[in-house]
């Protein structure tokens, strides 16, 4: 097997910032509903800061993190904690545009989550807490018969 050259870390320091001094990315995309923001603000609350705001040193915009420094300026937080890359601004875009969707891709192992909640069930406000699941299909291959008579397999 040929080795490959190792993922180079664009980190390129970390420290606490003024959140009224951070500036949000004009494209960013990401528009957060008033249940998440109270979600966030309530984690937030209970455990503290486990992530830092992403912030290119470059341009000195934020990359990740936007309703964080939203609620810390709602808050009158005085600093936020921060990890600072270094993105050329056609680079910033590609992670402003991908860092979420890729996460979005992962899948919940529901009974794993659910045993996780329950485990904290009086920590975690009753919102979080997902539905149960609905019974899963089989996705068996059926024939299906068109108008001419003709026969096609299909997903049921």
């Amino acid at each position: 097997m040929k080795a490959r050259d190792p993922w180079r870390s664009r980190i390129v320091g970390e420290g606490e910032e003024d959140p009224a001094k951070l500036v949000p990315h004009p494209a960013n995309w990401r528009a957060h509903p008033p249940g998440q923001q109270a979600a966030l603000e309530d984690a937030l609350g209970r455990i503290g800061w486990v992530q830092r705001v992403v912030v290119n040193r470059r341009t000195g915009r934020i990359v990740d993190g936007h309703l964080r420094v939203e609620l810390a300026l709602a808050r009158g937080e005085r600093s936020v904690p921060v990890v600072y890359v270094d993105l050329a601004p056609e680079e910033e875009r590609v992670v402003l545009a991908t860092f979420d969707p890729i996460g979005s891709l992962a899948e919940a192992n529901r009974e794993a989550l659910e045993g996780l909640l329950a485990s904290v069930a009086d920590q975690v406000p009753a919102d979080l807490v997902p539905a149960p699941a609905p019974p899963r299909r089989s996705r068996a291959r059926r024939r299906c018969c068109r108008d001419d008579g003709s026969t096609d397999e299909a997903l049921a």
